[in-house]
Formats: structure tokens, sequence, C-alpha cells
């Protein structure tokens, strides 16, 4: 993995001037022993004493949320007087509540910036205040956007303030000189550096900072007062160091990176990193890379060390080695000798089956790089644009396209009522026709794919739908691979019916079986596996699971993740008991020869008369912060398939289609879903 930390930088933000004086009585970020130190120093200094100051305070509030004036104006009366603006007619009423007995003015009207306007701060002040002083002594203005505008119209106008105090965006740079557009209904900010060079054109001197406000002081003041020799420096650098700010950073390979304040600060959202990007995962690569050598984004997989590839994992550790069956599956011949090594793998693979209903297998022949670029692939469709996904939503979110998260539920598979699936899912599977599609259920429907127009990119959406087409072709033949060991297995049952052994080995062939693959999207946040009964977030060890527990329907499951850490696979423990979730093992990274995690369906279980074991399990929030794409394989028979199912009592069996018994299960898992919510709570 790539390593990013960070070091402390050298600053030239000097502390030992105003700003260690800071306080807050009602301010919020020590604005207020900033403004009670100057107006110390002014009343010290005789060609700058009053002996009645007064401020104006824009964007007021209800003159003590947040106020740079309240300490002024509510517990010095007797110095000082104000005027008060505010936009919003609630707080007027709050702050005439407070002002009026004071005597200060309170003025309710939106102050425009736009030129000319009617109600300009400088109209507005001469309509409604006329006892003001032009000379007054301080100004507060704070309107979340067009301050700067404000500002000049008051330094154009016959005001001349004594001290200014002025909002300005956080998080823009100290080098970038950015001045919103002179609209009223534009809330963007601008710079401190676009404000001092403002200040600067009419005779004012930056003093002191904070979080969100910048200090001026007319040039007089300070160069005839000890606010000069407080302040020796009153360079940007010295007076303010950028504590909100969002870098941004590139990698060779056009990857953008993000360092500092990573969330939206006034809309209190995280910034993706993926959203932000201008390639896809695919379009992603140095463009004076050697012939050959694909970049690590476009496979899926950070770089991995000797180091990591001599820590092998228990899924490698356990994985059953299906390389000598595979062989016998290829030359297709019945005379085959059946080799000591064949017999231990069918063994090994049926007794795993049988005890846990899950295991890993490895030898399939299905190379690392299909399995990596299937991975990319999937992790650029959940990280593209919406509109990517919902140019391919499903008619019927059960089958084929996109499903969104929170729209299905597996829980209802094993008669639990659970909340809806926290997880996104993209099918595709084989297309049908003619009596097969009509007799499908569903099953052969056409894939939906996403388009060129909505990714922006055909070559992000030719590379999506190639990798997933060929992993599906590749990953039905391991499908097949691993039929082919268990129907050797099951043969050895002797009360498996003759036509549940034949449909099996119809499947291992590849004649006929209708497979789903899934892509599934497994995203991060605070909200993420969170009970509504309670108010705070737990540890992801104790919130609900992502897909709640279940069982799959089909013949057998087979899984490859990436390595994402926000969710993992579990399986109930010993016996089949839901109270001991064990984790199930993934590689730290896709070997050589990739290990598939495979479980046991619901239909295999059953046709072979409960030898083989269909494992409750689920998909738990993880502890870390990084998405999961999990690639799911479930293989089904053809719709047409006859199997023989057993009767409720196990007294007889009775013949049905596989179409027929996918049906009849999932009808059965409705009604309980149904029948759930319908009862009262």
């Amino acid at each position: 993995m790539a390593t990013i930390r960070t070091r402390k930088v050298r600053t030239l933000r000097r502390r030992d001037g105003l700003v260690s004086f800071a306080r807050n009585n009602t301010s919020q970020g020590g604005e207020d022993g900033i403004i009670a130190k100057i107006f110390e120093v002014l009343d010290s200094a005789p060609d700058f004493q009053q002996q009645q100051r007064w401020c104006v305070d824009v964007g007021a509030w209800d003159g003590k949320h947040l106020s740079n004036t309240y300490s002024l104006l509510v517990e010095h009366p007797e110095r000082w007087n104000g005027v008060l603006i505010e936009a919003e007619p609630d707080r007027v009423d709050d702050l005439k509540a407070l002002h009026d007995p004071l005597g200060n003015v309170c003025i309710g009207a939106c102050v425009s910036c736009t030129e000319g306007a009617d109600t300009s701060l400088s109209l507005l002040l001469k309509a409604h205040a006329p006892r003001l002083p032009e000379d007054f002594s301080f100004i507060s203005i704070d309107v979340d956007g067009t301050d700067y505008w404000v500002l000049l119209d008051i330094l154009q106008s016959s005001y001349s303030p004594a001290v200014i105090c002025v909002e300005f965006n956080p998080t823009i740079p100290d080098s970038i000189i950015y001045v919103q557009e002179r609209q009223d209904n534009v809330r963007h900010g601008s710079s401190l550096a676009a404000l001092c060079e403002l200040a600067d054109q009419y005779h004012y001197v930056l003093v002191e900072t904070t979080v969100y406000n910048a200090f001026f002081v007319k040039q007089e003041i300070y160069e005839n007062t000890s606010i000069g020799e407080m302040v020796p420096d009153t360079s940007i650098e010295a007076l303010h160091e950028v504590t909100m700010g969002t870098e941004l950073y590139q990698l060779y390979d056009g990857t953008l990176k993000l360092h500092g304040c990573k969330k939206l600060l006034w809309h209190r959202q995280p910034i993706d990193e993926d959203r932000i990007q201008m390639l896809s995962c695919v379009e992603r690569g140095f463009p004076f890379a050697p012939e050959g050598h694909e970049t690590s984004a476009l496979l899926g997989e950070p770089k991995v060390t000797n180091k990591t590839k001599a820590r092998t994992s228990t899924a490698q550790r356990e994985a059953i080695d299906l390389s000598v069956m595979r062989v016998h599956v290829e030359k297709q011949s019945s005379d085959h000798p059946i080799s000591e090594q064949r017999v231990d793998a069918v063994r090994e693979l049926w007794s795993k089956f049988a005890t846990d209903g899950f295991a890993y297998v490895r030898g399939t022949g299905v190379s690392a790089d299909t399995c990596r670029r299937a991975l990319a692939a999937g992790h650029s469709f959940f990280t593209a644009p919406d509109e990517v996904r919902s140019s391919c939503l499903a008619k019927d979110r059960a089958r084929r396209g996109y499903s969104p998260e929170k729209t299905e539920n597996f829980a209802s598979l094993v008669g639990n009522d659970a909340p809806n699936d926290e997880v996104r899912k993209f099918r595709i599977g084989k297309a049908l026709s003619g009596e097969g599609a009509a007799a499908s259920h569903g099953l052969g429907q056409d894939n939906v794919w996403p388009g060129d127009r909505e990714w922006g990119s055909a070559k992000a959406a030719a590379f999506f739908k190639q990798s997933m087409e060929t992993y599906y072709n590749e990953l039905e033949r391991v499908g097949q691979l691993i039929l082919a060991t268990l129907g050797e297995g099951m043969e050895q049952c002797a009360d498996v019916p003759l036509a549940n052994l034949r449909a099996l080995d119809h499947a291992n062939q590849g004649d006929d079986t209708a497979s789903i693959l899934t892509l599934l999207g497994y995203g991060t946040g605070k909200k993420r596996g969170r009970n509504k009964k309670t108010k705070k977030n737990k540890r992801a060890s104790n919130c609900r699971p992502l897909v709640a527990e279940h069982t799959d329907v089909g013949i057998i499951t087979v899984l490859l993740f990436d390595r994402g850490n926000c969710a993992r696979l579990e399986r109930a423990g010993t016996g089949g008991s839901a109270d001991n979730w064990v984790p199930v093992s993934l590689p730290e990274y896709v070997p050589d020869d990739p290990v598939f995690v495979v479980n046991i369906g619901d239909c295999l279980s059953e046709i072979s008369g409960g030898a083989l074991k269909s494992t409750v399990h689920r998909v738990a929030a993880g502890p870390g912060p990084h998405a999961r794409v999990c690639l799911a394989m479930f293989m089904g028979f053809s719709p047409s398939t006859q199997l023989e199912i057993s009767s409720g009592d196990g007294s007889s069996t009775q013949p049905m289609t596989y179409a027929e018994w996918r049906q009849k299960r999932i009808a059965a898992s409705l009604k309980v879903l149904r029948e759930s919510r319908t009862q009262p709570r």
C-alpha cells in the first residue's frame, strides 16, 4: 500500500500580537478579546479617544449568537451605541427584544451588494440611522458570501470606520486572490488576500485574523498607537495560517489525491476522493510506462511486495487444489484413470462442504489478471457518476441490471424480518430465447449495460462490459469444475435420486446451467449498519449486518472479494449456529493462483438429501474505511432441468423443474416477508 504521512511545516504565523488576547464571550474564534484589546489601545491614545462609540453589525443574527458586538453593546451600553442589521424576520424579532430597550437601532433588511441597490449598506445606514457618525468606531460584516462587496460599498461611501472585522472564506489558500461574483444570490465568500488588497487601496492595515475573520485598522491608527508595536509585521504570512484548507495533488497515472480538510464544511459531508477523479481507474495509467506494464489502478490491486507475498493467508493455506480435477474435466474422457490425488480432492471438498457448507478452492486455471480486471471494473462502476448506474436500472431488480442500496432483502430467504440489504448490486447472466426464455421465470433476460454517454468514456464502458463478460465465462467453467468434483462425491450417496445425479452431471458439463454474476458494492459511512433504535453509532462488531443472515437459493456460489475493509463475510459457526459467527478469511491480494470462496446453495443441499450443508451466512460491517467490491457467481440449473424434490416428510419425491422449484422457494420467502411486515410491532 502507498504510504501517506504528514510532517509539521514551518510557519511564519506569529502568536504574540493581538491574537494573544483572543477570548470568547459570545464570539466564535476569540474575536471578543481582540476587539476589547484594540479599543483599550484606542481609549488610551489621545488622538483616537471618543466619549461615545458607535458600532455597526451586519448579519447580527439575534444579537447574541456568535456575536462580535454583544460584549460592547449589552455589557457596556454607557459607552457604546449600535446599528444592527439582520435579514431573517424571526431573528429580527429577537434582535429587537434585546436591543430596543438599550436604544440601539435594529434594521430588518437583506443588505444588497449590487451596485446602486436601494438596500445597499451605506443607503440603509443613511435612511435608518441618521445619528450614526461617519467616523464611527467599529463595523462587523458577516453575511456569508458577499462580505467583500458590502465592505467595498462602505469604503466607497462617506463612512470611515476606525476598525473593521470582516469574514473571509477560510478554505482558500493565502496565495489566491478570489473575489466572488457581485450577486446577492451567490454564496462563495472571498479570500483573505482579496480583502487585504481591497483594504490596502483605502489605507487600512491588516492587524490580526481568526479562523473566519480579518481585522483591519486605519493606517493612521496603526502608525500612531501601540498597535504598530504589537503587530510589527502586517503580512498575511505573519498574521494568518490556513487551517481549514483542502490541498489537491496528482499522481503520475492521473489519480487525484486530497490532503487537509476532507469535508464540505458548511454541508457537513465528507469529500469522496473517488468522486473527484477526472479519469476512471480504467483510464489511469502513466503515459510513458514501458510497453506491457499495466498500472496498479487498472488491475485493481495495490503494489504487492515480496514481503506481502510471503504472508500466506488462511484462505491460501486451507484452499483445496482442484488442478488435478481440472485435468480430468478438460480431457473429457470417461476412461481417464482415477488417480489418488483426484480421489483425495473429491473427498476433501465433499467433507468440507458436508461440515461447513463453505470451502476455499484454488487451481481452477483462472488467471489473476482476469480477476483483478473484474474487481477494477467493479470499483469503477460503483465510483462512477450516479448517471452511469441509473442508466442500467433493472426493471425487475431481482434479475438483470443495477439495484440500488436497500431495495432487496435476503433475510426473508430464511424466514426472518430484517432491514433491507445495505449493498448495491449489478447482475448479468445468459440470455435465453424462444421456449427457454418463456419458461425461465425471468432467469433468461437480456443483460443491461451502462452506456458510453452516461459514463462519459467509451473506453471505460467497454472495459466494464468486457471485464464482466470475461469473468462470467471463466467462472462458469470454475463452477462446472466444482460441480464435477461434487458429482463424483454424490455418486457415493445411494439415496440420491437418479434424476438429480443426471442434473448435476449435465450442469458440470455446462449443458444445463443458468448462472447469475452479481457485482456487489459495499460503501462506507457513519450510518452504515446503524441500529435505528439507538442514538449513537455502535462499534462495527455490534451493528446490524449490511446483508442479513440468509442462505443462497441455487446450486453453489463462487465469491471473489477485493481488499476493501468496510465489510466482512461471516458464516454460521459449529452446527450452523448463528450465535457463533465465523469470519471467512480472504487473501491479502489476488495471488497468481486465485483463491475463491465457495458455498453450497439450497437447491444442491436439497437434491443431495441434506448431505451437503446450505450454511447460513451474512455480511457484517467491517472495521475499516475502505469500500469493498465482491463478485458473486450464483450458479443454478437451467430453468427446464428436471429434479426430484423430497416431500416434506421425506417419504416420497416430487418431480419438478428447477424454475418451478426456484419460484416456489422465492415465493415462500416473499410470503414470510409480507406477513412479518404486516404484524403489529
